[in-house]
């Protein structure tokens, strides 16, 4: 079992109640319901930082050489899928 932290944390009212619902409602204690959605929004802050980093490697988009190979594959695939029989 994992080890954990006991920490404070200052929430606003409104949201410290609907948290409290949704607890009640999952069925789960307050504290879980907090790690479950720390671990959620971590995991998407990741996926950004990931693209991010994906969409740096490629520049703002194809190069002209692809961008010419992107507009004429549908043309390839449209003339294979005819010639294909089964």
């Amino acid at each position: 079992m994992e080890s954990t932290i006991k920490t404070a944390v200052s929430l606003p009212k409104a949201l410290f109640k609907r948290a409290e619902e949704l607890a009640q409602e999952m069925k789960v204690s307050r504290s879980r319901l907090i790690a479950l959605a720390l671990q959620d929004y971590i995991k998407r802050k990741e996926q950004e930082r990931y693209r991010a980093s994906i969409d740096a490697a490629y520049g703002q988009g194809p190069d002209e050489e692809e961008q010419a190979w992107l507009d004429t594959a549908p043309l390839f695939i449209k003339e294979s899928d005819a010639e294909d029989q089964w």
